[in-house]
């Protein structure tokens, strides 16, 4: 169908699947002036490139015509017989014939003349051979046509498998969760059939949070996951995203989707969610966090009993339960205090890095192979140790993938 959006005094003519669709679109726009236009639109599609012929590009419809026929014998045959057997078209004021191509996607827009469409409208083929004939000279207005489907903006970049069909549960919509989650979006995450995009977090915007997070002042007191939904749908409105703002079930339902990613930077809640993910174990687990006061970021990939899960980081029962394994840091971050609250201050790029990082994991996941799982990215000047990205092994009497 072919609608116009009015965007700052201007119109663009927008193809689109049907009004609801378009609709979306518009407000991506930021316009809610959608409207169906006065032509109809033909969609067809040729593995053929098409050429330039000496004598130039078609200025008429039979020149049109000659020149498709030139181009590609059967995609002619398509459309001389759509001509002749659709009534539809001859219910609007003109007609777009657009195509996809190896080369990207263009069309040509004429007007039909009114006493002939209307004294042909229940006889589509008297009106084709009126273009073939005495309508020969109709002028044809060509048209380059921009491609937004989100099959195309979403591996515009990618040499492999977008997030288009997945389901994804992202925990935390804080400042980590806020970068990733846009990060997510642009991979096609919540597009094609049966891809979602589930925000949990129960938390608000705090004035605390604006420093360093995806969104400003226009999300201000609003629940993060809430904000960052309205965000997500104003660059992309096509997108699925789901909602969850109060405490979810750790339960088989929770761990359902494709892949399931805590950007909390709460080490509790991460151990809670690895326990249950260990017991209800469906699919991968990823874990993303900022280290001390930004010094580096890393990230946890669990999907194997091979390999070790988020409470591995630490000691299993023994001696030197809960120390750290991989110890990174001399002493411990520090905090400041306002009010009776308190908070790990770091640069605004930190969060922004751990976002890439876990963009980086799930991209590998997607070309089937996250190796190393276990990863650490520095900031250059950081005072900490060095430590390998590897594959780690299960702790020794882990209590969560150990013993269960």
């Amino acid at each position: 169908m072919y609608f116009l959006v009015k965007q700052e005094g201007q119109r663009k003519a927008l193809i689109a699947r049907d009004a609801s669709a378009a609709r979306r679109v518009g407000k991506g726009f930021e316009t809610d002036d959608v409207v169906k236009g006065v032509f109809t639109c033909f969609v067809f599609e040729s593995a053929n490139a098409p050429g330039v012929p000496e004598e130039g590009l078609p200025t008429t419809i039979k020149e049109f015509f000659a020149w498709v026929r030139a181009w590609d014998a059967d995609l002619s045959t398509q459309i001389q017989h759509r001509l002749g057997a659709d009534r539809s078209y001859l219910e609007r004021e003109g007609c777009v014939i657009a195509f996809n191509t190896p080369i990207g996607r263009f069309g040509v827009m004429f007007w039909l003349d009114t006493k002939h469409r209307l004294g042909f409208r229940l006889a589509p083929k008297r009106f084709r051979n009126y273009l073939h004939n005495a309508g020969a000279g109709t002028n044809v207005v060509r048209l380059r046509l921009d491609d937004i489907s989100p099959a195309y903006i979403h591996s515009r970049n990618l040499e492999y498998p977008s997030l288009t069909g997945k389901g994804l549960t992202l925990i935390g919509c804080g400042a980590i969760g806020g970068y990733l989650a846009q990060a997510l979006v642009r991979l096609g995450a919540g597009t094609g059939k049966n891809g979602v995009l589930r925000l949990i977090d129960f938390g608000r915007l705090e004035p605390d949070n604006l420093g360093r997070h995806a969104l400003g002042f226009p999300a201000l007191h609003q629940n993060k996951a809430e904000a960052l939904k309205d965000d997500l749908l104003r660059q992309f409105p096509y997108v699925n995203v789901e909602v969850e703002t109060t405490s979810p079930r750790l339960n088989d339902a929770f761990f359902s989707t494709d892949l399931v990613i805590d950007a909390t930077g709460e080490e509790a809640l991460s151990t809670l969610v690895n326990a249950a993910h260990m017991k209800h174990r469906l699919g991968p687990m990823l874990y993303v966090w900022v280290k001390g006061n930004g010094e580096c970021v890393q990230g946890l990939w669990s999907d194997s009993d091979k390999y070790g899960c988020f409470q591995c980081l630490r000691h299993g029962i023994g001696p030197n339960y809960r120390q750290e394994r991989f110890q990174i840091l001399d002493s411990p971050p520090r905090k400041q205090f306002r009010g009776c609250s308190s908070y790990t201050p770091y640069a605004v790029s930190a969060p922004m890095s751990a976002a890439a990082l876990a963009a980086d994991m799930v991209s590998d996941w997607l070309k089937h192979e996250v190796s190393p799982r276990f990863r650490t990215r520095y900031l250059e000047t950081a005072d900490a140790k060095r430590i390998r990205n590897q594959d780690i092994a299960p702790t020794t009497n882990c209590p969560a993938c150990q013993h269960r």
